[in-house]
């Protein structure tokens, strides 16, 4: 399966991002995690068919607020973890 690296840039922390994520990740039966940056982006890592990665993308597009987001970049990385779900990763401080 494929794997991606995406980077949601713009007003995307402590407006359920992270949540909205998962829930939709596991909808689409994706692997993988997301996590708060200390930069204030949301970093996922995602590993799943393309065509449900880019269902994920539309979906995350559009939260919570299409004006919210300034930028979404989706990058193909090689995966040696073999994730069992989907998951919240929170760091200190969460």
């Amino acid at each position: 399966m494929p794997s991606y690296k995406i980077i949601a840039s713009g007003w995307v922390q402590g407006v359920g991002y992270r949540s909205h994520t998962s829930q939709c990740a596991r909808a689409l039966n994706l692997k993988g995690t997301v996590r708060n940056c200390q930069d204030g982006t949301v970093e996922i890592y995602v590993t799943g068919l393309d065509s449900e990665v880019d269902r994920l993308m539309l979906s995350l597009e559009k939260y919570p607020n299409p004006n919210n987001l300034t930028k979404l970049h989706k990058q193909a990385v090689e995966s040696g973890v073999n994730y069992s779900g989907f998951e919240i990763v929170f760091d200190e401080g969460d």
